[in-house]
C-alpha cells in the first residue's frame, strides 16, 4: 500500500507545480523589473537565450527570450534607445497572470461579467486591450482582432465568449527625468 500512497503523492506535486502561477504586474515579472539590467534576466531563468528585436527603419535591440512548454514564452525586450535595460515584458504563457487573476488564454467574456476598466487601442494595426486595475496590457486572439478592426465603435458589443487573451504585456520608459 505504501508504494501507491507515495505515487499518488508524486502526482500531486507534479500537477500542482504545472499548476503554480507566477505575477506579472506593472513592476514588471517575479524578481526582473523593468528597467533591471537586461542581464538580470538568467538569476530568474538560466535557460534564458539572447535574440534581437526588428523594429521599424531595420532598428535592431537585444532581447532575452524565454522557451517554455507548449510553444509558449517569456520575452524581455530592451529599447533600441537603451539596449542595456528591460523596457518590455511580454509572455504567451498562462502561468504568468496578474495580481487579480488575468492571464493568457482567458476569455473575453470573463471581463464583461466583471465590469472592468478596460481600454481598447489599435497601434500598428495590432489591437491592444489595456487592464486598467493590473496596469497590464494584452493582445486578443486574431478573429477577434479582424473583427474589433473592421468595427472599432461596436467595440464591447463584438466582444463575445470566442474571444481570449493571447499574451500579457508590460512597459515602461526607462529614461530619468534631466534635472
Amino acid at each position: 500500500m505504501r508504494p501507491l500512497v507515495f505515487c499518488l503523492g508524486l502526482l500531486a506535486a507534479t500537477g500542482s507545480a504545472r499548476a503554480q502561477h507566477h505575477t506579472i504586474s506593472a513592476a514588471g515579472l517575479e524578481t526582473v523589473h523593468l528597467c533591471d539590467p537586461l542581464t538580470r534576466v538568467d538569476s530568474l531563468f538560466a535557460h534564458a537565450l539572447d535574440t534581437l528585436i526588428v523594429g521599424e527603419a531595420d532598428t535592431r535591440w537585444p532581447a532575452r527570450v524565454v522557451h517554455l512548454d507548449d510553444h509558449r514564452f517569456v520575452l524581455f525586450e530592451s529599447s533600441w534607445a537603451d539596449t542595456a535595460r528591460v523596457w518590455r515584458i511580454s509572455t504567451t504563457s498562462p502561468q504568468y497572470q496578474t495580481h487579480r487573476g488575468v492571464h493568457v488564454d482567458m476569455p473575453l467574456s470573463t471581463f464583461k461579467r466583471g465590469g472592468e476598466d478596460l481600454t481598447m487601442h489599435f497601434p500598428e494595426g495590432r489591437v491592444v486591450l489595456g487592464i486598467n486595475r493590473d496596469s497590464v496590457s494584452a493582445l486578443l486572439d486574431d478573429s477577434t482582432s479582424a473583427l474589433l478592426q473592421e468595427h472599432p465603435s461596436d467595440t464591447w458589443k463584438l466582444v463575445s465568449g470566442a474571444g481570449h487573451i493571447t499574451q500579457l504585456f508590460v512597459s515602461g520608459s526607462c529614461r530619468r527625468p534631466a534635472h
